[in-house]
């Protein structure tokens, strides 16, 4: 067995590692990855061997389909990466540019292992009208934080002189994009390890690049396959240069009770990278915030602000419950990764909250977080660790009847009244 050094948001954990010979290029491999502080500057030493602190970030996602005004059928081909249970959708993404997309056929079909069709997922023609897209088709984002798009079926407008799904695209007032874009009704059945092929016929005036890429919504949403992306080869060019490091998102398995966990997109994910470099040492961001189902089943423990909710509520991270369950998931990813590919982990990347930074969701916008049940439950903690006793709380605040188990948080007109916390 080797043992390697792994950097939590916890600090230093130390696990043990099952070697496992890989096709990719046997026998190769690391027994450990540290940062040691020599002269008081941190430096990378691999196998005791100081290494230059270069490292390569990047993601899988699907590759970009040009569209012209004259209009042209499009097709690709792809082996999921992972599995949709059954809640597979199809993004369409056309570009921070005003004008109008047309699009028409489009088709999602399984292949049999000769090439042939073996059965069709999605079919959208269009030719029975606006209640075509309304059952197959959303928008998103939705209602007035779409200030760029309307999508509407018009007749003699697709190929052929059929009905067509218009995009009609403007510019933002503010000069703000959102992330506009069309996704199916998540139901499609894609299994991992099986091939698919996506076909549409498009036009745009002007013209523009069109992100097309299945996906398994969830926090992060799973890729699960598109046309080809520049992830292999951003790999393949940071290898050319000596940069091994790699650094990219997998999914966190975070099942409901009494289901298996999937590792097949963790799995699939990291074979990717090392397919395209057999000597990358893998950094992999794992996504720490839980799941819808366990958002559902623990309202209490996620994250309530004063106004304007957003449509995202991650974890209470104070939440005993929260950081017990999701140390206990990302102990079982850990111990997944070093049984499978110890050799080639460097080390791990826990991210959370906004943008995966661990800053809390929306900090920067007017409402105020800290209203859950479990933040108040954490502020009375916190208080209680601070002053020890009632009569110490009551002395600070001036105040002879809060107690370490009522006090509640702040209101948000005495903190926007002090807004450097004084």
């Amino acid at each position: 067995m080797n043992r390697h050094d792994i950097l939590t948001v916890g600090g230093p954990v130390t696990v043990a590692a099952v070697t496992l010979l890989l096709s990719i290029e046997p026998g190769w491999g690391v027994d450990t990855v540290r940062v040691r502080v020599v002269d008081g500057v941190p430096q990378i030493v691999v196998d005791g061997r100081p290494v230059r602190a270069r490292m390569f970030w990047g993601a899988p996602r699907g590759g970009r389909l040009w569209l012209d005004p004259d209009g042209t059928e499009l097709s690709f081909e792809f082996t999921a990466a992972a599995d949709a249970r059954g809640r597979g959708t199809l993004h369409l993404r056309f570009g921070r540019q005003p004008g109008v997309v047309v699009v028409d056929e489009i088709e999602v079909t399984e292949l049999g292992g000769d090439g042939r069709a073996r059965a069709t997922l999605l079919r959208c023609p269009f030719d029975s009208g606006q209640v075509e897209f309304e059952r197959h088709w959303r928008v998103w984002p939705p209602g007035r934080r779409n200030t760029v798009g309307t999508v509407e079926v018009a007749t003699g407008i697709g190929r052929r002189g059929s009905a067509g799904l218009k995009i009609a695209l403007n510019e933002p007032s503010d000069g703000r994009w959102p992330d506009f874009h069309l996704y199916s009704t998540p139901n499609l059945p894609i299994q991992a390890g099986r091939r698919y092929r996506v076909r549409l016929w498009a036009k745009a005036d002007p013209a523009r690049w069109l992100t097309v890429a299945c996906y398994r919504p969830g926090q992060p949403f799973v890729f699960l396959g598109g046309p080809p992306g520049p992830f292999p080869s951003q790999i393949r060019l940071a290898a050319a240069v000596g940069v091994d490091f790699v650094s990219f998102p997998i999914p966190m398995p975070w099942p409901p009770p009494g289901q298996a966990v999937d590792w097949s997109g963790v799995d699939r994910t990291c074979h990717q990278v090392l397919e395209a470099n057999p000597q990358a040492l893998l950094l992999p961001r794992i996504p720490m915030d839980p799941p819808g189902w366990w958002r559902r089943a623990h309202p209490d423990d996620c994250m309530v602000w004063d106004r304007d909710e957003p449509t995202r509520r991650p974890a209470v991270v104070a939440s005993p419950r929260y950081r017990q369950e999701a140390a206990e998931r990302l102990r079982a990813l850990v111990r997944h990764l070093e049984e499978k590919l110890g050799p080639h982990i460097a080390g791990y990347h826990p991210c959370g909250q906004n943008t995966g930074e661990w800053f809390y969701q929306d900090t920067w916008r007017a409402p105020l977080n800290g209203y859950s049940p479990a933040s108040r439950r954490a502020w009375r903690r916190w208080l209680k660790e601070r002053y020890g006793s009632d009569a110490a709380l009551q002395a600070a605040w001036r105040d002879s009847t809060v107690t370490c188990e009522t006090a509640e948080v702040p209101s948000p007109e005495s903190r926007r009244a002090a807004p450097k916390g004084l």
